[in-house]
């Protein structure tokens, strides 16, 4: 009966080649190309926009870019999700166990090499949180996980996943880590923040395996929420 529910369906990103090529135009855009766009706008303009602002309008024009572009492949990844709801509650299980125990692993790899580890994309997150915890909890559960499972699991690993599953793993996995740092290292200068890449590859990998395995983009939209409202649990809660 759990081999039946578990099995793995066809591995057909599902997105159409105008979603697909939109998609990798997107990337680089959602990567890189708006944040710095807005903080030269905020600089040129002096304008004084907070954080949790930079970060509204940063995820909210991701919104409307996958909901404009890919909205019907998610609704046709929610119905294969109502199609097989007891592989992707059994996805998040696993997924959910195999996320701490490679969490954990990561921690003390990092409390080995730097002693106590301090990644800089936490710390600025919970300084957020503290400012409007109302704010940052909707961004991070509601607009985060669909924008980017749409891209990086989506686009990413869907796209990559049809010639090389190791290479769409690989892939998806370091450009999720590094979108995460990259914005640290280049304003600092410090170009050993990219070792906190490791602490976002867990979840990397485990949200890359759901998508896979559950057939729907909706089972690691689920999961990333989970996490998101859990670490913004815990920091509301120190």
């Amino acid at each position: 009966m759990i081999k039946r529910i578990f099995a793995c369906p066809e591995c057909d990103n599902g997105l159409t080649q105008t979603q697909e090529v939109l998609g990798w135009f997107y990337l680089p855009m959602h990567f890189a190309l708006i944040p710095l766009f807005i903080g030269m706008i905020a600089y040129f303009t002096r304008a004084n926009l907070s954080g949790i602002t930079v970060n509204e309008i940063y995820f909210g024009l991701g919104i409307v870019f996958v909901l404009a572009v890919m909205g019907e492949w998610l609704r046709r990844n929610f119905y294969v999700l109502l199609d097989a709801p007891g592989r992707a509650a059994l996805c998040l299980a696993i997924g959910f166990a195999a996320y701490w125990v490679m969490s954990i692993a990561v921690y003390f790899v990092l409390m080995l090499a730097l002693g106590a580890p301090d990644n800089p994309n936490s710390a600025e997150l919970a300084e957020l949180a503290g400012a409007d915890f109302s704010a940052m909890t909707g961004i991070g559960v509601l607009l985060v996980p669909i924008v980017e499972e749409a891209l990086f699991r989506g686009v990413v690993f869907g796209t990559i996943r049809r010639k090389s599953r190791v290479l769409a793993y690989a892939a998806s996995a370091l450009l999720f880590s590094l979108l995460h740092v990259w914005q640290y290292v280049l304003v600092s200068g410090d170009a050993r923040l990219f070792i906190y890449m490791l602490q976002y590859l867990p979840v990397s990998l485990v949200l890359a395996w759901q998508y896979e395995r559950s057939g729907s983009i909706w089972t690691p939209v689920a999961f990333h929420a989970m996490i998101n409202a859990l670490a913004f649990y815990v920091t509301e809660g120190l």
